[in-house]
């Protein structure tokens, strides 16, 4: 199922489905972190946890009509400061490559800017 978010900016984003190894909705990090916060008595879903990633980094979130109230979710709980390193890291994870570290934006939580070109 697609669901309906676009991001504007690199890194984790829902509808990319080619970044990384894993998809963002199935990386077990990322449903880690949705399980350790509530959503009206609920787990958080892995959509959730990477909206309140995004808005907390003062990002903007483009919701389709049809997928609104799960959208919504993500204003009901924050994101501590290890699960924000944590997503950061991912996020550079997926879109780093030798020689650059991105996004440029995004802490480099596991060092990457400190590894030798190839």
């Amino acid at each position: 199922q697609e669901l309906g978010i676009f991001t504007i900016a690199q890194g984790l984003s829902e509808r990319n489905k080619s970044c990384g190894y894993l998809e963002p909705l199935v990386d077990p990090h990322i449903l880690d972190v949705a399980q350790a916060h509530s959503v009206r008595g609920h787990s958080a879903s892995s959509a959730q946890v990477i909206d309140r990633w995004w808005l907390q980094l003062g990002g903007l979130l483009f919701v389709e009509a049809s997928e609104m109230e799960e959208h919504l979710g993500a204003f009901e709980f924050s994101l501590e400061d290890p699960a924000m390193r944590l997503l950061n890291g991912l996020s550079s994870l997926v879109a780093s490559s030798p020689g650059r570290r991105a996004p440029y934006w995004c802490e480099d939580v596991y060092h990457l800017s400190d590894l030798p070109l190839e």
